[in-house]
């Protein structure tokens, strides 16, 4: 049995706060919890374009800021009613048809049903609107009397139609170009830009700062805009300011606790800042806002790593248990990335020979990705394949790895592959680019290899310096 050792910082009031919160939480949780199915549209005009996935999508934002509602944004195939139930955490689904009507006209049919029972609680029906804006706002308005909810969206400064169809297209920049006071063209602008800068390249700092300037004019119209906070961290968080990326969480997630997507967001930031407690804490509080299989797979994800950094493997393992399960009913296998990270438990838990087969099966369910790469990466230090292992480590180092947590693998990879330059300078760089987790750092086995060196300890007081700042925000 694998121990567990306790944090090198002790929680600040957060933690408390929230692990005090997990029970109030679930037997206050009074929301309807609705799932929004595929919208099905029937048009005879096949010249009309109706973007049903998009409008969908834009459907649940609005719904989501109604405080008696959480929506359920998980793809379920065919499935009855029980099963919604479960896999989606939903009490209520809607089911929306779309149509053309002639002359032009939009119109829509809505079902809304009970889950698990499957009690059909009302129907909806109408049409002659003139664009999918008055169309969406009626769709909102009828779901919301059907479900007897009393509260209506946040109220939001009115939208010209044709920046909302330009929206649903993904033209973001026009959409906010032609309605300026249109904030979720902005906050889509802002992601747009995000993905840009993520595909690095010459050009990501440039995207990565119109993200944040889009991001903030979003932000500045409408203040509790999750899609643009979440967005705005994730930048943040590219660009080494994890301190930013909390802060901008903080403010949303204490205002408005029952977010799960903001509460993981900032479960995945107290990771990088060395808090793990917190970290975990996070992820647990996420999952008790969002039950759906789809949530509790994600966070238990992120939650192993947490594990694996505390030196908690056997807890490791026991996620992983969980998480076959959960795909298991979702009819899914893992994938490598999930077997990848199993395989580095193992590693330190010094069973080699489990190590190399979760890093084959990994490198066997996707030989071309980033996650079955740092497989064959961490399988050659496994085996003791040195050449092997500068090699991948070179050709990962060319590549797209400027998140500060990817660039801590390469520190573990030259470190094992005894080449301290190059380790030392990718540690350097993990940590300015924002993962600073000082209580993992100090006791991680794979960088022993450097750990005797001034300028390992020059770095680790740095480490130390900004997670201390840090946590002191925190308490």
């Amino acid at each position: 049995m694998h121990r567990g050792r306790q944090a090198v910082e002790s929680p600040g009031l957060m933690i408390e706060l929230l692990l005090f919160l997990l029970p109030v939480l679930g037997s206050q949780e009074t929301r309807t919890k609705l799932l929004i199915l595929p919208i099905e549209v029937r048009c005879s005009d096949s010249a009309a374009e109706i973007p049903a996935r998009e409008l969908r999508a834009d459907i649940e934002t609005v719904l989501s800021s109604v405080p008696e509602v959480a929506v359920r944004s998980v793809l379920v195939g065919e499935a009855n009613f029980q099963r919604l139930a479960r896999v989606a955490d939903a009490t209520a689904i809607l089911k929306a048809t779309l149509s053309c009507e002639g002359g032009g006209g939009l119109g829509y049919f809505a079902t809304v049903v009970a889950l698990p029972s499957g009690q059909r609680i009302g129907t909806a029906e109408n049409g002659g609107y003139r664009h999918l804006l008055e169309l969406r706002d009626a769709l909102v308005e009828r779901t919301l009397a059907l479900l007897d909810v009393p509260s209506r969206p946040a109220a939001a400064p009115p939208v010209v139609p044709a920046a909302f169809a330009l929206y649903l297209k993904g033209a973001h920049r026009e959409a906010a170009a032609l309605d300026p006071q249109f904030a979720l063209a902005w906050a889509g602008l802002g992601e747009s830009e995000l993905e840009h800068g993520e595909e690095g390249g010459p050009e990501a700092e440039e995207h990565f700062d119109a993200a944040v300037r889009a991001l903030e004019t979003a932000l500045g119209l409408e203040p509790d805009l999750a899609m643009a906070i979440h967005a705005l961290a994730s930048v943040y968080m590219r660009t080494g300011r994890t301190e930013d990326a909390a802060e901008v969480l903080k403010k949303r997630v204490l205002g408005q606790p029952r977010s799960a997507r903001l509460h993981a967001k900032l479960g995945y930031v107290f990771r990088y800042a060395g808090l793990l407690e917190q970290s975990i804490a996070e992820y647990r509080v996420s999952q008790k806002l969002d039950a759906s299989l789809e949530n509790r797979i994600a966070t238990e994800r992120q939650i192993i790593k947490a594990l694996i950094y505390s030196e908690r493997t056997a807890e490791a393992f026991d996620a992983y248990d969980s998480i076959s399960e959960w795909l298991t009913e979702l009819g899914r296998d893992p994938d490598e990335k999930v077997q990848f990270y199993q395989g580095l438990g193992h590693l330190y838990a010094g069973e080699m020979e489990l190590a190399v087969q979760r890093f084959d099966a990994s490198i066997r369910t996707d030989p071309n990705s980033l996650w079955s790469r740092f497989a064959v990466a961490y399988r050659y230090a496994a085996t003791g394949e040195r050449d092997g292992l500068i090699r991948l480590a070179d050709e990962l180092e060319r590549g797209n790895v400027s998140d500060g947590e990817r660039r801590y693998r390469l520190a573990h990879l030259y470190s094992v592959a005894g080449l301290s330059e190059k380790a030392l300078g990718h540690l350097e760089a993990s940590a300015r680019s924002g993962f600073f987790s000082f209580p993992y750092t100090a006791s991680d086995r794979l960088l022993g290899n450097i750990k005797q060196s001034e300028e390992f300890e020059r770095i680790l007081r740095f480490i130390r310096q900004r997670h201390r700042a840090f946590a002191e925000r925190e308490e």
